[in-house]
Formats: structure tokens, sequence, C-alpha cells
């Protein structure tokens, strides 16, 4: 239920949490982090470190402080069920800044492990990994029981901006395939990039948290910095609802 006049989803109150119900127009999710009102959003954007990832409830979105060495993970757990062949991951990235180096690794993408399991757990995963080391830009990623990739099957190497607003989709287009693409406007017009069909295994499955993730293997830090105010996911389509 929604209505012109509101928010793109409904927050109802529990006592405990705010609730964001299903979007308008088939979007199981629409978060713009308004109705937050804890670094964790009430409990429903769980962070493994909320001293490096968390929500900023004064700006309404996600902060993050990038580095590598512990676990710092986010996760927003959309509920068992999902697909295993069809859906649709949106989100904006804005980076205050962006070192040059190994330590710069994050994650975006839905993984069938929660915030507690670092990038080098084994998980069954599908997005993208950025990066500003060896390329700058992103590369597809994909686990299958196995731990995040540094290396993926299709990249983006036009380099990314500070200062800069960049919308990124994801779509698991079926079993064995899936996309991604960079847009400069929230149009998802793919006018950046578009990586075309990307071939996965079907046994890519159980995949259900919405996964924020760094490096956890070094030590290290070149500033990095990204904010995130917008993520939407549909579930069981390959198109926008």
């Amino acid at each position: 239920m929604s209505l012109p006049y509101l928010q793109p989803y409904l927050g109802l109150s529990n006592g405990l949490n705010t609730i964001h119900a299903a979007g308008a127009g088939g979007w199981t999710l629409e978060e713009d982090f308004t109705l937050c009102t804890t670094n964790q959003c009430d409990g429903l954007w769980l962070s493994s470190d909320t001293s490096a990832i968390s929500v900023n409830t004064g700006s309404n979105w996600i902060d993050w402080t990038v580095s590598r060495g512990t676990n710092d993970a986010m996760t927003y757990d959309l509920g068992a069920g999902q697909s295993d062949t069809a859906w649709l991951l949106r989100f904006q990235i804005y980076w205050t800044a962006r070192g040059n180096s190994a330590t710069n690794q994050q994650w975006w993408g839905i993984s069938s492990h929660d915030r507690n399991s670092a990038h080098n757990v084994a998980q069954d995963f599908l997005g993208i990994m950025t990066v500003r080391f060896g390329i700058d830009g992103c590369r597809s990623q994909e686990a299958d029981n196995a731990i995040l990739p540094a290396s993926g099957d299709v990249s983006y190497t036009g380099g990314y901006n500070t200062s800069t607003n960049y919308y990124h989709e994801i779509i698991r287009t079926s079993a064995t395939t899936f996309e991604f693409s960079i847009s400069s406007t929230d149009s998802y017009s793919k006018n950046i990039f578009d990586s075309s069909s990307i071939t996965c295994v079907s046994s890519i499955t159980g995949l259900r948290y919405i996964k924020l993730v760094n490096e956890n293997a070094g030590t290290g830090s070149d500033g990095t910095e990204s904010r995130t105010p917008t993520v939407k996911f549909a579930n069981g389509v390959s198109t926008p609802p």
C-alpha cells in the first residue's frame, strides 16, 4: 500500500524497529535511509563494525571508511526464498575520497551469508567489486560456496571520480547469467558501462543478504570513503518493475 505523497516505501513502527514495507510498483525494497534512527537502521541494516561502516542518520546514507584486515560488512536481510533465476539490485555510490592501493576493494551484491561472514569465508555471491589498484573501476564477481575473488570475468576500467554520483545495477537474468551496469543518473540508462550478459553457475543459490563488504586480509587503509544514499531491490524480475 502506498500513496503518491508518501515516501517510496511506508515506514511502520513496531516499537523496536522501523519496518520498511514493500515498495510501490513491485519493488521489494526501496531504501533512502530517511526512516533510520540508529546507525544500524533500527536493526534492519546490520554492521559487523559500526566504526567503519554504518548508517549516517543525519545525512541518510551508508558511510563506509574502507580498510583491510578486519571484517567491515553491512547487510540487509531480504529473507529466505529469493529467486535463484531473476532479481534486480540498484544502488548509488558517491566517493568522497579514493586512494590508489590494494586496500580499497569494496564488494557490493547479494550473498548467502550475512555481515558476520567476511569476504574470505566461503559463501554464494553475485555482484561487483570496485577498486582502484591494477584497474580503476570494477569487476564482476561470483562465488559458488567460495571466498569472494579479486578477479572477475568482466571489468569496467573507465575510472570513478570523487564527488560524483554513480548508479549501479546488478541483474540476475537466469540461473546461469547475470549482468551489471553503471549510469550517471538514477534513470539507469547504462550510459557509462554495460557489461552485457555474464555467465555464472546455476549452483549459486540461497542469496538473501544485500551485502557491502571489504577485504579481510592484510592491513592498511588509503583513505577511501564512500556514501550510499539509495538501495532498491526487486525479486523475481529481470527488468525494473
